[in-house]
């Protein structure tokens, strides 16, 4: 039985190790960006269903704005080139 041993040098195990990190780093994107955008569908809709002014009406508002603001916040982070985020 032969044993099998892959040799790999420094230069290979960064540059894989680097490319880890920017898929981690896009999935963890994807996944706040779906949230941000579930979390928007949400308060939107329980802002329009709710009595204008009431409690549940107010705290929709605000949240849907503070969402609509990181919804602004991720298009321009998502507009920079990926090298320049993981540093």
């Amino acid at each position: 039985m032969r044993s099998l041993h892959f040799s790999q040098s420094w230069s290979d195990t960064v540059r894989i190790s680097k490319k880890k990190m920017r898929d981690k780093q896009q999935r963890r994107e994807k996944d706040r960006r779906s949230l941000n955008n579930l979390l928007i569908d949400v308060y939107r809709d329980w802002w329009k269903r709710s009595e204008p002014f009431s409690d549940v009406w107010t705290d929709c508002y605000n949240k849907l704005q503070y969402q609509l603001y990181l919804h602004d916040e991720y298009e321009k982070e998502a507009s920079k080139p990926l090298d320049e985020k993981i540093k």
